[in-house]
């Protein structure tokens, strides 16, 4: 997330892009932090309870740099995304149906996009575009729904 708003904003003040693109944060619902301390609008960890999760790159219980995550998904006007096991789970499957065999962190980037698309999430009453990392390029494809 850091190196996304750092790289981002270098590009926007060289002029390379016109504006910054709106930055996610995803987690498993079971260990969140950083989702609870957005939707608390609070740069301080919000107490919450933690459990297993099959999506263990993201499971970060205590955010060492919880502020500042938090300021570049603000300053983005971005959000962020909880994910249920379940969640995961079908995209991780529904992935491997379609042939790309990703591990179950990287399955939260699908499970997210579908939760954004679902949510018609938009800025000022505009639908905006999002940015997904390459692997996940052809999720509007292969995944509509």
């Amino acid at each position: 997330m850091l190196g996304c708003d750092i790289g981002f904003g270098e590009l926007l003040r060289a002029g390379q892009i016109a504006k910054l693109p709106r930055l996610f944060g995803i987690q498993p619902a079971r260990c969140a932090p950083i989702h609870a301390s957005f939707h608390a609008q609070s740069e301080c960890a919000v107490p919450i309870e933690t459990g297993p999760t099959i999506a263990e790159g993201t499971a970060i219980a205590q955010p060492v740099r919880l502020r500042e995550v938090l300021q570049a998904l603000w300053r983005s006007r971005g959000g962020t995304v909880a994910l249920s096991e379940e969640a995961i789970e079908k995209a991780l499957w529904q992935s491997a149906e379609a042939g790309l065999y990703i591990e179950p962190t990287s399955a939260g980037v699908i499970g997210a996009f579908r939760h954004c698309r679902r949510m018609a999430i938009s800025y000022r009453g505009k639908p905006r575009s999002s940015f997904q990392p390459a692997p996940v390029s052809r999720l509007q494809r292969e995944f509509p729904n």
